[in-house]
């Protein structure tokens, strides 16, 4: 017997009393959803509108561009809490071809990377990942 709750990052697709069993007999931590890993980043008047971003990030991998992609991050950051805007990181490189690459990255509590994406200043390249999910155009 399972139980379906979802289909996204956000919210396992299924649970079964053996994946239950599983984490009790071997004493495993139990994953945490995107959302999960940084809700507590945010007041509570701005979660509904920072789970609106975060799902726009997480259920348009395929559809999402830089513009739209830099624009969520951003409104995130906006909307986190003081304390936690140093989790949203903006950067820069060049890359083996002189051209300029843009980093966004945002890190969890532990400070692991948990959305990132990249883009050149002609945005010919973009590579965006969340959690263990990357996707790359060029």
């Amino acid at each position: 017997m399972s139980l379906s709750i979802g289909n996204s990052f956000f919210i396992r697709e299924k649970i079964s009393i053996g994946d239950i069993k599983e984490i009790q007999k071997n004493n495993s931590p139990i994953q945490l959803t995107l959302w999960e890993k940084i809700k507590d980043f945010f007041f509570s008047t701005g979660k509904e509108k920072a789970y609106s971003c975060i799902a726009k990030l997480n259920n348009a991998l395929t559809e999402l561009n830089s513009i739209e992609a830099k624009k969520h991050f951003l409104t995130l950051k906006d909307l986190a809490s003081e304390e936690h805007k140093n989790h949203f990181l903006e950067y820069c490189y060049h890359d083996n071809y002189g051209e300029k690459i843009k980093v966004f990255e945002l890190k969890d509590n532990r400070w692991e990377t948990i959305i990132k994406f990249d883009y050149s200043s002609d945005e010919n390249f973009f590579s965006y990942r969340v959690l263990d999910v990357k996707i790359t155009n060029l």
